[in-house]
């Protein structure tokens, strides 16, 4: 039966957070609340036609991240209930099911990934924590554990990213305006991870190195030889750092790039010369390293450079703003509040922030097709293997 949340092609009461399973046959979605929506996407991106078929309602409070991992088909979702719930396909009922995941948390559970092979988790915490989680088969359940006895950051912790190639070190954005590089390395897992620049590593714990900014860092990410490492700050500047030595503790400067735009919350490496970011901007930007460094180089989407005019009608809140954000001399004119009036806006395919971003076609070596949802429910796609 096709769900009634679905049927004007876009996720009521809005999106929070998502993630696809490994053949994108399925979606995981929070409606911007505690619950998880689990839609059979019936081999179509239109979402009128997606099939709800579950929904998860361990959590207590909003889910705030989402990761679906495409080898082991692990959902991993954590919340500001201080909760991480790993859920696996079940054997005796159909859909998804709850693994007991202990991490010790004191406020709020704010992002969470899966390692390149799904073996173990990272967690970014309100308390400023970074957690590495595990899977106990002594005791069957999962086991999240603090970077160290001191906590990592002074403030919250945004954004998490295990390297790509080792998952023996893992990065964390926080509003404490720092990026660290930690070590992470568990023995019994990490024994056979020992490809790209952290391969050599056998520590827990261990920062690396560690990043001043001017600003919140929202957003984090490695290439995927993850020689290169990026972050994007809410002062509108990203940064890109060569981390091909930092397992020997050597910092390279950042190369600080500026744009024309606001924050960031979201970002992806497409390959070692091309990097996607996206936030309060409503469109993904591409950047591209040349001769000279990194430069942007265009929008993914061209509506950002369209205007389109949208009819208010007199007596709406809409209508209030448009007339407050007139100027002086216009309302002098003689236009009154309770006239009908018209609003420019940008022609884009979001009409709101995009708060995330996952890999829809390829994978994180060779990402092919993306897609980004917004805080109105809407998910959109975008095709880069033109760039």
């Amino acid at each position: 039966m096709q769900s009634s949340q679905a049927q004007v092609n876009r996720i009521l009461p809005g999106i929070s957070s998502f993630a696809w399973n490994r053949d994108c046959s399925k979606i995981a979605i929070c409606p911007t609340n505690q619950e998880i929506w689990i839609f059979k996407t019936n081999s179509t991106a239109d979402i009128s036609k997606w099939e709800r078929i579950q929904v998860l309602r361990e959590h207590l409070n909003p889910v705030s991240s989402l990761d679906w991992h495409p080898l082991t088909n692990l959902l991993l979702s954590s919340s500001t209930d201080r909760g991480v719930i790993v859920w696996e396909e079940s054997k005796d009922v159909q859909g998804l099911k709850p693994q007991l995941a202990v991490v010790k948390e004191t406020k709020a559970n704010i992002d969470a990934a899966w390692n390149h092979k799904g073996t173990k988790f990272c967690v970014g915490a309100a308390s400023g924590n970074v957690f590495i989680g595990s899977f106990s088969e002594a005791n069957n359940f999962w086991v999240g554990r603090a970077t160290g006895k001191k906590v990592l950051h002074k403030s919250s912790v945004v954004s998490v990213r295990f390297d790509p190639q080792s998952g023996r070190v893992v990065a964390s954005g926080s509003t404490d305006g720092t990026c660290q590089i930690t070590t992470c390395f568990i023995s019994g897992i990490d024994d056979s991870n020992n490809q790209g620049p952290f391969g050599s590593i056998n520590t827990f714990g261990e920062t690396l190195i560690k990043f001043q900014a001017q600003g919140w860092v929202n957003t984090v990410s490695f290439s995927s030889d993850a020689n290169i490492f990026a972050y994007a700050t809410h002062d509108c500047e990203l940064n890109f750092i060569d981390v091909s030595k930092a397992a020997q503790k050597v910092k390279e400067k950042p190369e600080k790039v500026l744009y024309k735009g606001n924050p960031f919350l979201n970002c992806l490496f497409v390959n070692e010369t091309t990097f996607i970011a996206c936030g309060f901007d409503k469109v993904p930007f591409v950047f591209k390293k040349t001769a000279s460094g990194w430069q942007f180089s265009k929008y993914l989407d061209d509506g950002i450079n369209k205007v389109k005019e949208q009819q208010i009608t007199s007596g709406s809140f809409d209508n209030a703003q448009a007339f407050f954000k007139r100027s002086e001399t216009e309302r002098a004119s003689g236009v009154k509040l309770d006239d009908d009036v018209s609003i420019r806006e940008m022609a884009t395919k979001h009409q709101n922030y995009i708060n995330c971003l996952k890999i829809y076609a390829g994978n994180a070596a060779k990402p092919q097709v993306i897609s980004t949802s917004d805080i109105n429910g809407f998910i959109n796609y975008w095709d880069l293997q033109s760039l």
